[in-house]
């Protein structure tokens, strides 16, 4: 009777930490101060942003203003949060693209480039010895029509950006 009384405790812990480490594995650090983002092995993650730029996103076939910019770039310092004996796949998709909260003229409009290492394109490697630098570039295209230009001129910009580990 009392190695099933001792049993009871020692298996409630080992299910309790075992159900702190799955939560610990899925976990996501973002430091707003420097875009630095800390992954666990199999994880995939969203980071909601918003285009935030000082100036006015415009389209690159527009002539440009005093003010007006044609892209806004996005840097994450990635990092997985261990060290392997060999680095991993590092994912990278932007979605959920929106203007003014309207899906239909963010999936028109907005335009992403993702660099992942330095190197065009949305696979890289990641491991928790060294930083692997993602760029994010949002630009516009110009609206087909006065009455999307009317939609689009000035509007908040949202989307998505992926990051897959594994």
């Amino acid at each position: 009777m009392k190695r099933s009384v001792l049993a009871l405790p020692v298996l409630l812990v080992a299910i309790w930490g075992s159900a702190g480490e799955i939560a610990y594995w899925d976990n996501l650090s973002v430091d707003d101060t420097d875009n630095s983002v800390t992954i666990g092995n199999g994880v995939d993650l969203t980071i909601a942003e918003s285009v935030t730029a000082t100036s006015s996103l415009v389209p690159s076939t527009v002539i440009v203003k005093t003010g007006d910019v044609t892209q806004v770039v996005y840097s994450y310092n990635v990092n997985l949060n261990e060290t392997l004996a060999a680095p991993i796949a590092l994912t990278v998709t932007v979605d959920g693209f929106a203007i003014n909260s309207n899906t239909a003229l963010g999936t028109a409009y907005v335009n992403a480039a993702v660099t992942v290492g330095g190197v065009a394109g949305n696979t890289g490697t990641v491991n928790g010895d060294a930083t692997t630098v993602v760029t994010v570039t949002i630009t516009l295209t110009e609206p087909a029509t006065q009455g999307d230009y009317l939609l689009v001129a000035n509007q908040a910009i949202t989307f998505n950006v992926n990051l897959t580990a594994n």
